[in-house]
């Protein structure tokens, strides 16, 4: 891979990243605006749960 080629390949990934960031923050966005939310409690019950499934496997 020429240094040109490698250049081309960062620049894509980082703009595909970028982009896909982007479409994640605009999906909270649009959950918030729908009144999709949660507690922090909900929020930290979820997490744990998860921990501790992950941590199970």
């Amino acid at each position: 891979m020429s240094i040109d080629e490698y250049v081309v390949s960062v620049l894509e990934t980082a703009s595909r990243m970028d982009a896909d960031l982007a479409a994640y923050v605009q999906k909270g966005v649009d959950c918030i605006e729908r009144g999709e939310i949660y507690s922090q409690e909900e929020m930290e019950a979820w997490f744990e749960a998860r921990y501790h499934s992950a941590a199970a496997e």
